[in-house]
Parts: C-alpha cells; structure tokens; sequence
C-alpha cells in the first residue's frame, strides 16, 4: 500500500545530515555510523529514530501493520547503507522508512519494492484469509509479488492478523478509526471492496489521509 513521505523534522539537516556526512568523509573506509539515525537528537528532544516513528504515526512501511507498544522497530534505509553507491544516503530523511525489525531484517539489503511509489490497487486483499494477491492488470504487479514474497508478508502471524482485524470489524469488537489506525491495508481494503457499514466510509477515508494516504478515494 502506497504511503507519503513523511515531512522532514525541523532541524534535521544540521543534527543528523551534516554531521554525519561530516562523519563519512573522516571515515572514508568504515559502514556509517547508525548514531546519527539512531540515538542523536532533534531540536524538539526526539531522537531521528523516534522522529520517523512519530512521522509515520507507528505505521510500518511494509507490513502496514502498526508497531504496537512494546515493539521493536529499526529505521530502514531504503536503498542500502553497505552499498557503496549508497553510501552517501545514510543521513537523507527520504532514504528512511519505518519498518518492524523483523521485516527489516528479512529486507536486509534486498531489493524490494518501494512503500513511496508502490501502484495504487496493485495490492489486494483477500479478506476472509488475510492473503494479498495481485492485480495482474495493474504495471508492477511483479515488484509487489516479489516483495511480498522476499518479506514473508503471506506468512503466519502477519496474514492471520490480517484475518483477525477484519473479523474484529465485523463482529463489532474493533471500531473503524482503530481498523484503519493499526490496520490501513485492511481498513483500506475493506472501504475499497463495499465491506464497511455506510457510516464508518467517511471516517476511514479521513483516518487514512490523517496516517499519510493523501491517495485514498471514498
């Protein structure tokens, strides 16, 4: 599911960029330092980590499933830090994506397609068993059916709890803004396939452009 790049933090240029492309040119030879991106620290006291999670309202860039509480999550440098044409895009706010550690450790450096420009509806959903499938008629398709693949996002927990946040909606015990909240893909899906009560349509549409997916269409 396609999302927007979330704005850039006040001050990043100066806390994070600059100091550590600073850092890359006195240490020509070493992997860049994951201080910058991890632990040093904005204008407004957040770390840059702490910044992208805000960004992107917990949401990971991949399963589109929320890091919940508790969770462990990494910033996820889009095109690879250990590639050497790479290199200089370790401290760039547009190379990051929110992502739970265990789908960042399965990205490792693969190449994957990316959560910025993935095509609209390419993407669907299979409600009753949480399985995403693709709409071969949509250019693309196949970098989302090799990233659903290479990131295990048919698999085990990650599907059933797809199936889980669509039964919880149609049994009442999951309200729409807590769906779309946790759950986009599903509460996007389910907008997209007719299966939400007629009231719960416009509040989802906003809840989704309110989390960044400015795209969606009620």
């Amino acid at each position: 599911m396609r999302v927007d790049q979330a704005p850039e933090p006040l001050g990043f240029k100066d806390a994070i960029h600059k100091k550590g492309m600073a850092w890359l040119r006195r240490n020509p030879n070493k992997d860049p330092s994951s201080y910058y991106w991890e632990r040093a620290k904005l204008p407004n006291g957040l770390t840059c980590r702490e910044a992208l999670h805000k960004g992107y309202h917990g949401i990971c860039a991949y399963s589109m499933i929320r890091i919940f509480d508790g969770q462990s999550y990494h910033v996820d440098h889009f095109h690879p830090k250990g590639v050497a044409r790479y290199r200089k895009e370790a401290y760039n706010w547009g190379n990051y994506r929110l992502a739970g550690s265990a789908w960042n450790q399965r990205k490792n450096a693969r190449d994957v397609q990316d959560p910025f420009t993935v095509p609209i509806d390419a993407c669907v959903l299979r409600l009753a068993d949480g399985e995403i499938s693709y709409d071969k008629k949509i250019s693309g398709w196949e970098n989302c059916q090799k990233t659903i693949e290479a990131l295990g996002l048919n698999e085990g927990a990650t599907r059933e709890s797809r199936k889980d946040a669509y039964e919880d909606y149609k049994s009442l015990d999951m309200g729409v803004k807590r769906l779309a909240r946790d759950y986009p893909f599903v509460a996007y899906e389910m907008l997209r396939q007719n299966q939400l009560k007629a009231e719960d349509r416009q509040p989802c549409v906003d809840k989704l452009h309110e989390l960044g997916f400015s795209w969606v269409r009620g």
